[in-house]
């Protein structure tokens, strides 16, 4: 078979850019994809993360402020913590409210509305805990034992849960 010297060039013309046009497809599939797992990355693996994080924090610092109240000295100083759980409960609230937004999976969802559930309880508790270490009493150190040590666990095991998924979640897309 004779092929000409043109059409020799043009045949390996014709090669590089069939294999040009191939390497261009390639590389803007790769850019759709890297930019869908960068709105992944900012709409939910990020926010979700930090807000987890957040509401982690604040169920941690319900918890310290709960036993300095037990350990408080005088009324003054109990009244004053008294005001910071109450300042934390809304926080924890509103961290709630910013975690919710950042759901967008039924395994997220199912786990949000367990967490819901769990704090309840521990926060329904909490006035009767604080009732109770006004009185200094062993009564109130039976009660944080009993009742709101396992309810924290619970939703703290919760959270945490919830901060595993979502930093998952940021560490598949990177």
């Amino acid at each position: 078979m004779n092929i000409t010297i043109r059409q020799r060039i043009l045949l390996s013309f014709a090669v590089i850019l069939a294999v040009m046009l191939l390497m261009g497809g390639i590389a803007i599939q790769r850019l759709l994809r890297i930019e869908a797992d960068g709105g992944i990355l900012q709409r939910d693996a990020l926010p979700g993360m930090y807000a987890a994080d957040q509401l982690q924090f604040e169920w941690a610092a319900n918890q310290s402020l709960l036993r300095a109240h037990m350990l408080a000295a005088d009324d003054a100083a109990m009244t004053r913590i008294e005001e910071q759980l109450r300042t934390n409960g809304a926080t924890f609230d509103a961290e709630l409210g910013r975690y919710e937004a950042t759901i967008f999976t039924a395994e997220e969802r199912k786990d949000f509305e367990a967490l819901k559930r769990a704090s309840a309880l521990y926060l329904a508790a909490l006035p009767e805990a604080i009732r109770l270490s006004r009185t200094r009493s062993d009564a109130a150190r039976e009660f944080l034992r009993l009742r709101m040590d396992p309810a924290f666990e619970q939703a703290n095991a919760i959270i945490v849960r919830i901060e595993d998924t979502n930093h998952s979640d940021a560490f598949a897309v990177t």
